[in-house]
């Protein structure tokens, strides 16, 4: 394969996944002409703007207006193109394109997305755990739905015999992470007010739901949640099943179980053994990724893609006469 198709083909990566991106963008204010302008220079670099324009498929005039901040209503397309051909040392980026053109991230979208992923391999988890501690297994959505008439989404809604066949409600709650720092205000903010929800959801009274429950993946929510209800409740008990579930998202197992003070006989129903290790080899040899694992796969695959694209651009703009020819 030859440079120019090379680049082609990074070209027409990048392109996707800036179309994938703008999905989770939205025009929340009116666009900063003068700043955008300067984008667009920055990403034309040394390229004359006849140049630029033939690589857009576009008038110079409309990179010479675009760049003297006189372009009114540029489409997404132009500024996609701009992005993905954009100067690989400019700096500029599709996110801040958009974000000079009046658009900005939906990050409720963004992280409503993450946070249902997350509760779907917490779910997988849980329901895991108690299958290796031999209890039933059911999905009971439909059946709290039928007899209370409202089933929150999104919960878990499980009918096991590790409660005497009752119904068990579990909400997940992930915790936000910024490249090595996590977060831990936002999840522990959120589980508390789940566990509140579930006071205020037995004291109107359920048919369905014995049991409700709060999964974290993070061990500081964790320990924080429980510090906060056990020094609330004081000496006092409820008169529910209210609990805490402490998962290990890379070993895949529930590590620890703690009830709010409660006048119920409390349901042992977690070891807190890790699997064991035939269980870890099977799960390896069927490439079972493990959370962690997945998002640092994620993280390594979209940093070495954008080490090529810049490679290829960078020998296309030093070597033109090379990539006239296929």
């Amino acid at each position: 394969m030859s440079n120019r198709q090379n680049q082609r083909e990074y070209e027409r990566k990048i392109r996707e996944q800036y179309n994938e991106l703008v999905n989770n963008y939205s025009r929340t204010y009116s666009p900063d002409k003068s700043k955008l302008g300067e984008y667009i220079r920055q990403a034309r670099g040394t390229r004359s703007v006849r140049q630029f324009a033939s690589e857009l498929a576009v008038s110079p005039s409309t990179i010479s207006r675009a760049e003297n901040g006189k372009a009114t209503g540029i489409s997404l397309e132009l500024l996609l193109e701009i992005a993905t051909h954009a100067e690989p040392n400019s700096g500029i980026t599709f996110e801040k394109i958009l974000e000079a053109d009046g658009m900005k991230a939906n990050q409720g979208v963004v992280e409503s997305n993450l946070n249902s992923d997350f509760e779907q391999f917490a779910g997988d988890i849980i329901r895991g755990e108690l299958f290796r501690e031999n209890y039933s297994c059911t999905n009971a959505f439909e059946t709290v739905l039928e007899q209370d008439g409202y089933a929150e989404a999104p919960s878990l809604y499980i009918k096991t015999d590790a409660i005497k066949d009752g119904i068990w409600q579990i909400k997940c709650v992930r915790s936000t992470r910024s490249q090595d720092y996590i977060y831990v205000g936002e999840p522990t903010q959120k589980a508390v007010g789940y566990i509140n929800e579930f006071m205020a959801w037995f004291y109107c009274g359920t048919d369905a739901i014995k049991k409700c429950s709060v999964a974290v993946e993070n061990e500081r929510v964790y320990d924080t949640v429980k510090r906060l209800f056990s020094a609330k409740l004081g000496d006092r008990k409820i008169d529910n099943l209210i609990s805490v579930i402490l998962i290990d998202p890379d070993r895949r197992y529930v590590r620890e179980e703690w009830y709010l003070p409660t006048n119920i006989n409390i349901p042992k129903i977690f070891s807190g053994n890790p699997p064991e290790k035939e269980r870890i080899l099977e799960t390896q040899k069927a490439n079972q990724t493990t959370y962690g694992e997945y998002l640092a796969i994620m993280k390594f695959l979209e940093s070495e893609a954008k080490k090529e694209f810049d490679k290829a651009k960078m020998e296309y703009d030093i070597n033109p006469e090379n990539n006239e020819t296929d």
